[in-house]
């Protein structure tokens, strides 16, 4: 893996109307965990080294404006609407920063 590649995972958001909206917070906290799982591997494998796998947690943003009335809809039921667009922009930029990719 080169030190000058990264990755960013953003777990996922809820479809409106999802009587399993439990399965997809269930798979977000796995992805968190494994994201962290492997960012502490490899902290101990290679002293000093930053996380180049890094986990924008979107699902749980958004999770509170995810469902029925409340949701900030967009163009089809499954998209939610511009200002959770501009969100996503803002938290990957804000984890990006935090990790020293941007400055």
């Amino acid at each position: 893996q080169s030190p000058e590649s990264f990755i960013v995972w953003r777990t996922s958001g809820y479809y409106d109307g999802d009587v399993e909206s439990h399965v997809i917070k269930e798979m977000n906290r796995q992805a968190l965990e494994f994201i962290h799982d492997w960012n502490s591997k490899r902290r101990r494998q290679i002293k000093g080294s930053r996380s180049n796998f890094l986990c924008m947690d979107f699902g749980a943003a958004v999770e509170h404006i995810s469902h029925g009335r409340k949701r900030l809809r967009g163009d089809m039921q499954a998209h939610y609407g511009l200002e959770v667009r501009i969100l996503q922009v803002q938290m990957l930029t804000n984890l990006l920063y935090e990790h020293g990719y941007v400055s």
